[in-house]
C-alpha cells in the first residue's frame, strides 16, 4: 500500500508533519510544536519547588507548636 502526501514546504531534519486545514501537511520543527508544553512544564517545576518550601516551612512550624503544647501539658501533669 502507499500513501501520497501533499507537503508544503520543504522537510529538515527533526521535522513533524501537522496537518493544516484538512487540505494538505505543513513541516513544522520539533521544538516550535513543543516549546509552549516546555515552557508549562518549567513553570510547575517551578511552581512545585516553591511549595515543597512552603510544606516543609509549614511542617516546621506545625511541629514547634505541638512541642510548646506538649511541654505546657507536662507542666500541666506535674503540678497534680
Amino acid at each position: 500500500m502507499k500513501v501520497v502526501v501533499d507537503i508544503k514546504g520543504t522537510l529538515h531534519e527533526n521535522d513533524i508533519l501537522v496537518y493544516q486545514n484538512g487540505q494538505f501537511f505543513k513541516p513544522t520543527s520539533k521544538d516550535e510544536l513543543l516549546y509552549d508544553l516546555k515552557k508549562q512544564i518549567n513553570d510547575l517545576k517551578y511552581e512545585n519547588e516553591k511549595l515543597k518550601g512552603d510544606f516543609y516551612s509549614l511542617k516546621c512550624g506545625v511541629n514547634e507548636k505541638l512541642e510548646n503544647y506538649h511541654k505546657i501539658l507536662q507542666t500541666l501533669t506535674k503540678e497534680c
